[in-house]
């Protein structure tokens, strides 16, 4: 291979490495640049509530970022500003920024550990834990210094059940959902806890995470004669913090 053909490979290797290292690295927020013109001061403030006791939650980390704006500039995101929350789970980031360029905002929240956040949008049999929360801000108002998010202590449930009924043949499973349920809404929770019944296991305890004071919700069903039919109930239990609350459930 002639010298001219290896240096063309190894120019189209390096800059191959270059592309792959800077789509692996957009993703990565950047800290945002010093403003030099149509400077803006910016205030972002907000709450981290913990909805079970109505009080704010203490060291929430609050990230607000930007995209990078327009062009070769688009696929980057700029860090406006991460602060954690005080006491009384507040928090306040102030900049000065080219609201010109930047004009679209995202405040993602990653709560301390004890602490789990609901859905979005809630469906009752259809939940998802999760530590964190996001938020978008596509206009800037007065929204940016309201911004609210809560969050739901941990507690433990021992869920114990007994059968008293005859096993099923064909389909002996036991199907159990478990809801939060804040203000009368369904609030967070999960789905999918189940076992097949066996001689073995007439008695079984599910254990559980779940959040004090407000009511968890049980709904179970448990298939019995040939599996055509089912028997099912529906228990609720206001669990207690800082230990394993114990519920009862005969089948």
């Amino acid at each position: 291979m002639k010298t001219s053909e290896k240096y063309t490979v190894l120019m189209i290797s390096f800059l191959s490495f270059i592309f792959m290292y800077a789509r692996c690295k957009k993703d990565v927020p950047l800290p945002l640049p010093t403003c030099s013109g149509n400077c803006t001061s910016l205030v972002f403030s907000g709450n981290v509530l913990n909805a079970a006791y109505n009080t704010g939650i203490r060291n929430a980390q609050i990230k607000i970022t930007t995209p990078g704006g327009y062009g070769s500039l688009a696929d980057t995101t700029y860090t406006v500003g991460m602060v954690s929350t005080d006491v009384n789970g507040n928090f306040r980031i102030v900049t000065s920024i080219d609201t010109t360029v930047h004009k679209v905002f995202y405040d993602t929240t990653t709560m301390p550990p004890g602490y789990l956040v609901s859905t979005l949008t809630p469906v009752q049999y259809s939940f998802v834990r999760d530590y964190t929360q996001s938020k978008s801000f596509y206009v800037i108002d007065s929204n940016l210094q309201h911004i609210q998010f809560e969050a739901f202590p941990i507690t433990k449930l021992a869920i114990n059940l007994h059968r008293n009924t005859a096993l099923s043949t064909n389909y002996p499973l036991f199907y159990a959902t478990y809801s939060v349920v804040s203000g009368g809404a369904y609030t967070f929770g999960e789905s999918g806890t189940e076992f097949i019944a066996t001689s073995k296991n007439t008695d079984t305890t599910i254990y559980v995470e779940t959040s004090p004071v407000l009511h968890t919700i049980i709904k179970w069903y448990a298939y019995i004669d040939t599996g055509s039919s089912y028997a099912n109930g529906v228990d609720s239990i206001s669990c207690q913090p800082n230990t394993t609350s114990q519920i009862y459930i005969t089948y």
